[in-house]
């Protein structure tokens, strides 16, 4: 590992003796530093857990990254330090029910004592937390403790005086890297995982938080929380470059702003029982007007087609067929399934988009929708057993 350049992307230049004072100051600098986020998830780029990947994209390229590659990375840099670091698996609370097993990556370090590291949990603790001392610690306004006995030991957060809320349950059992590559594949590629259904970028600041949600930009403070939604690609650009330092091409924030747009789409109430596919076309674009604003909406719709086939298929499945074999009749079929559905979507919006810059009227788009629907899952059929 280049240490020297790790240090500088953090902006770290004190002490690298392997002390608590040391990785405290470490810690903080990394949380003020590395934004947490899943923007490659959204974009459909495949995340590896390789440290020399890792190290690539958020120490060369300045990005930022979720638990397992966060986490990760920080566990290399501590032991190129001398410290001796362990990964630990944890789960993360939903409601009152925890994660699977690998859910979430967090960090022991020890030297003398005791400490949790976590440098990929987002809006969490700054500073490494004792874990032989079973106080509360007050940081930044909020406090945590670890609770329960190994191997279910539990952090838990609370602000003021509301109730403690727990976070993730976590056991001391010597975890490799490796065993989270299931878990890091099944949250870029799942459904079910909330990785799939939002993208985020937040980054701890000296006076609270930054963060991009989806469509919205939220700044958080001691004195409260702002947030508004973020205008067009040309401003989700400007704050990704300006909050987090990342510098996406123009062709990918355009990409990445299609999902959000779709991924509005598909939470709005789209899937509701009941609501006419006119109903459902007014409802995902209530907030977008002109023509410029149809035209985004259908290349969102065409991207996010491209998108589903991307997260909803089974990475092997996904992986290209090898020289000289055959394909076999279901994954033809596979492929036409999720071609047709994505092209449904993509015709649909496309074809509605284009009837409602033409018509001036209460229900736009409606007819187009009905006609490029059936049309674009025709030849997303076609070309999804063609070529997946």
């Amino acid at each position: 590992m280049d240490v020297d350049a790790y240090l500088e992307r953090i902006g770290y230049a004190g002490s690298r003796e392997p002390t608590a004072e040391t990785l405290r100051r470490l810690h903080r600098a990394h949380m003020f530093a590395v934004p947490f986020e899943n923007l490659d998830i959204a974009l459909g780029q495949p995340i590896g857990l390789s440290p020399e990947s890792l190290f690539d994209k958020i120490v060369r390229h300045r990005r930022g990254g979720f638990c397992y590659e966060l986490n990760g990375l920080f566990a290399w840099l501590l032991e190129q330090l001398g410290f001796a670091v362990t990964l630990l698996s944890a789960r993360v609370f939903d409601g009152d029910r925890p994660g699977p097993e690998f859910d979430h990556l967090t960090l022991i370090v020890r030297f003398g004592t005791r400490v949790i590291a976590d440098v990929g949990f987002g809006d969490s603790f700054l500073e490494p937390l004792p874990l032989d001392d079973r106080h509360a610690v007050v940081q930044d306004g909020s406090e945590y403790r670890i609770t329960g006995s190994d191997p279910e030991l539990v952090l838990e957060r609370r602000e003021g005086s509301t109730p403690w809320q727990r976070q993730y349950l976590f056991s001391l059992m010597p975890r490799r890297l490796s065993e989270f590559s299931a878990m890091c594949e099944y949250h870029q590629t799942s459904p079910a995982s909330h990785f799939t259904k939002k993208s985020v970028c937040s980054l701890a600041t000296p006076a609270g938080r930054v963060t991009v949600s989806g469509r919205r930009a939220i700044v958080t403070t001691t004195s409260g929380r702002e947030e508004r939604e973020i205008a067009d690609e040309e401003e989700y650009r400007m704050l990704l470059k300006s909050w987090f330092g990342i510098d996406l091409a123009s062709m990918k924030v355009q990409a990445l702003m299609s999902v959000l747009l779709l991924l509005t789409f598909a939470s709005s109430g789209y899937a509701q029982a009941g609501d006419s596919l006119g109903d459902r076309y007014r409802l995902a674009h209530a907030r977008e007007t002109g023509g410029a604003g149809k035209i985004r909406q259908s290349v969102a719709a065409i991207d996010y087609g491209a998108h589903l086939i991307s997260i909803q298929t089974p990475a092997k499945a996904r992986q290209a067929p090898s020289s000289g074999r055959r394909r076999s009749t279901g994954r033809k079929v596979l492929g036409g399934v999720i071609g047709g559905v994505g092209g449904f979507f993509g015709g649909g919006v496309l074809g509605a988009a284009i009837e409602g810059d033409r018509c001036d009227c209460d229900d736009p788009g409606f007819v187009g929708f009905l006609i490029g629907a059936p049309t674009g899952a025709a030849i997303g059929a076609i070309l999804g057993v063609k070529f997946f």
